[in-house]
């Protein structure tokens, strides 16, 4: 990945009944990868803090604010959230086609709405296990 890349051409899609879909008509969207560190830090650290290599959790967090497309779309991610459930995304960068994909869960999902504006949602979604797709670190 080099130079500037429009945001609207990052897009989340949801794996429902065997084909990829957007439900969502996302606005802004966001990417967080995540390590948590293993301290190891002894006396003999000298003041300094020590961490385990290769230990620890990574993990992704996905967050988007938007409209939704209909009402379908609406429902689904509510029943998602409810439900407390898996479902495999997909992320793709349009522009350059790089793409992977993992189960993810729905951990906040907010309404907001102006007196003269489109009501919009936030919604987070953490992931679980491993990603995978043909750029993603790690993958055949």
């Amino acid at each position: 990945m080099s130079g500037i890349r429009l945001g609207r051409n990052f897009l989340l899609q949801v794996n429902t009944q065997g084909y990829y879909i957007s439900v969502m008509g996302l606005q802004t969207t966001g990417i967080k990868i995540g390590n948590t560190i293993v301290p190891i830090t002894s006396t003999k650290s000298a003041g300094w803090r020590e961490i385990l290599a290769d230990c620890g959790n990574q993990t992704i967090t996905l967050t988007g604010t938007g409209v939704f497309k209909n009402d379908l779309g609406q429902q689904a991610v509510e029943q998602w959230s409810f439900s407390h459930t898996l479902h495999l995304c997909r992320v793709i960068f349009e522009e350059s086609g790089e793409n992977f994909s993992g189960l993810f869960m729905v951990s906040n999902l907010e309404y907001n709405g102006a007196h003269d504006g489109a009501l919009l949602y936030n919604i987070t979604l953490e992931s679980s296990g491993t990603m995978s797709g043909p750029d993603w670190p790690g993958s055949a």
